[in-house]
C-alpha cells in the first residue's frame, strides 16, 4: 500500500488526536507528578499538625505582610497576607523565596572567626558560647580600660526591634557609635522630623494620587513594596493618572509613563527649585498657610540680629526656568507645564529615591507633596502626604524654620489645603529642612 502526502498527514493529525482524547496523557502526568515527587533530592514535609504564623517580610524594606505555613515547627510556604495594608495578600517572588533563604545549605548557621590576616578570607566555624564569651571578654576589657567609646557597631537597616535592641545596649556600655547603612529613606524620615517633629518613615498614599511626579524613582523596579506600586501603577492607568517621569535614562518606570523627561545627572535639585519659582511666582500656594504654619519662608531675623534671606526671594532670583533650563537641560516652558500641572491636579505627588532605599539618596527632589482635594476626608487618610504611622496620618501644625542656606540640594513640599512649602537639602546624608505645614 503505498502512502501519499495527504494520507500521511491525516494519519498523523488522526493519532495525535485520538491520543489527546484518550486517558493516555493524563496518565502519563500523574505518573510523571509521582515519579518527581519521589527523587530522593526534593524536599518533602513530615506529615504533622499544620499551622499558620502571620509576620512581615524583612527581604526588602518594602514591609509586606506574609502568612508562613507551617507543619510542626517547620515552614513550608510563604504567602501574602489577606487585609495587609500594604500588599493586601501579594506577595513578590524574592518573599515567596524567602524558605531557600532560611533553610539553604550554604546559609551560616554558626559564628565564624577569622584565623588569618584581614583579607585573607581565613574563617573557623566556632561555637556560641566561644563566640559570647570571647566578645564579652574583649568588650569588659576596652570597658574596664576606659575605652568603651572606641566599640562601635553597624546595621543593615532601621526597621525592626534588633536594631533598636543594638543601640540601646551600646548607649548602656558607653558608646554612642551605633550606625545605620545610609539610605535615601533618610531624606524622608529627617523631612519628616523637622516639619511634623516624629522621628519616623513617612508613607505616602499612592492609590489615590492623580498626578505622579517622581524624580527618577524606580517605580517599578521595587521602589517601596513592589506588590504595591505594582498594584498602585495598575490602578493609576485604571484612573487614568498621570505619571510623569525625570530621570536621565529610558528606565521601566520612564518607558511605561505617561511622559519621560531626560535630564542632566545629578542635576534634580535644581529642577525642584524650578518647579518651586514657578509655584511662587504664580501665587499656586495657599499663602495663608505658609504664613501661619511656616518660618524661613519670607526673609527673617535671626536670634543675634542678622537678617536672612527667605526662600521666597532665593527660589525667585536663582531658580528662574530659564536658569534652570540650562543647568538640568529640559525647556523652560516644560519646567513651567510641569508646575502648572502639580498645582492644578487634585491629589498630586512627588517621589525621590531610586529604590528598595538600600543605596544613598539623590541630592535632591525631596518630597513634592500632593494637596488633598476639596470637601470632607476620610478619617487616617495621608492622600499622598508623608504622615508618621505613629500619629497615624495625623499633623501637628508646629513652625519649623527653614534653612535658606545650604550646598544646592534642594527640595519642595506640597502642603494640606494647596499650601506649598519649601526647603534645602543640607549634609551629606541628604537631609533637608522643609516647612511644616
Amino acid at each position: 500500500m503505498k502512502i501519499d502526502r495527504r494520507s500521511f498527514l491525516s494519519l498523523g493529525v488522526g493519532v495525535a488526536a485520538g491520543t489527546a482524547l484518550s486517558p493516555l496523557p493524563w496518565k502519563l502526568t500523574d505518573d510523571l507528578s509521582i515519579w518527581t515527587q519521589n527523587w530522593p533530592w526534593t524536599p518533602v514535609p513530615e506529615i504533622g499538625e499544620t499551622s499558620y504564623v502571620n509576620s512581615v517580610c524583612t527581604l526588602c524594606p518594602g514591609g509586606c505582610g506574609i502568612s508562613v505555613r507551617k507543619v510542626e515547627d517547620r515552614g513550608v510556604k510563604i504567602e501574602g497576607m489577606k487585609g495587609h495594608p500594604v500588599n493586601q495578600g501579594g506577595i513578590c517572588a524574592l518573599g515567596l523565596s524567602g524558605l531557600q533563604l532560611l533553610y539553604g545549605p550554604t546559609r551560616i548557621k554558626s559564628p565564624i572567626k577569622r584565623v588569618g590576616k584581614r583579607g585573607g578570607g581565613q574563617w573557623v566555624k566556632i561555637s556560641w558560647e566561644q563566640a559570647i564569651s570571647e566578645i564579652a571578654e574583649k568588650l569588659d576589657g576596652l570597658r574596664t580600660s576606659g575605652n568603651a567609646h572606641t566599640v562601635a557597631g553597624i546595621a543593615g537597616s532601621r526597621q525592626g526591634t534588633v536594631p533598636q535592641l543594638f543601640k540601646r545596649f551600646l548607649t548602656a556600655y558607653g558608646s554612642p557609635n551605633f550606625f545605620y547603612t545610609p539610605s535615601s529613606a533618610d531624606t524622608y524620615q529627617f523631612a519628616l522630623q523637622h516639619m511634623n517633629g516624629v522621628s519616623e518613615a513617612p508613607v505616602f498614599d499612592l492609590e489615590n494620587a492623580d498626578f505622579i511626579l517622581s524624580f527618577g524613582s524606580g517605580l517599578l523596579e521595587g521602589w517601596g513594596s513592589p506588590v504595591r506600586m505594582f498594584k498602585a501603577n495598575t490602578g493609576w492607568k485604571k484612573a487614568k493618572a498621570r505619571v510623569i517621569q525625570i530621570e536621565p535614562r529610558l528606565s521601566r518606570t520612564a518607558a511605561k509613563s505617561d511622559r519621560w523627561i531626560v535630564i542632566t545627572p545629578g542635576t534634580e535639585a535644581a529642577l525642584a527649585l524650578g518647579i518651586a519659582h514657578v509655584l511662587i511666582k504664580e501665587m499656586l500656594y495657599n499663602k495663608d498657610f505658609v504664613d501661619n504654619y511656616a518660618h524661613g519662608f519670607e526673609n527673617f531675623v535671626t536670634d543675634k540680629g542678622e537678617m536672612k534671606k527667605g526662600f521666597k526671594q532665593t527660589v525667585l532670583e536663582d531658580y528662574s526656568p530659564e536658569t534652570v533650563a540650562r543647568v538640568t537641560g529640559i525647556d523652560s516652558s516644560a519646567i513651567i507645564l510641569m508646575a502648572r500641572e502639580f498645582a492644578k491636579a487634585k491629589t498630586p505627588l512627588a517621589l525621590c529615591g531610586k529604590g528598595q532605599g538600600k543605596v544613598p539618596g539623590k541630592s535632591a527632589a525631596g518630597a513634592l507633596r500632593k494637596r488633598p482635594g476639596k470637601g470632607s476626608r476620610k478619617p487616617k487618610r495621608s492622600h499622598g502626604r508623608a504622615c508618621s504611622e505613629r500619629t497615624g496620618g495625623k499633623r501637628q501644625p508646629e513652625r519649623r524654620r527653614i534653612s535658606p542656606a545650604c550646598n544646592g540640594n534642594s527640595g519642595l513640599a506640597r502642603g494640606r489645603n494647596g499650601s506649598t512649602c519649601f526647603g534645602r537639602y543640607e549634609s551629606a546624608t541628604a537631609g533637608c529642612y522643609l516647612a511644616q505645614y
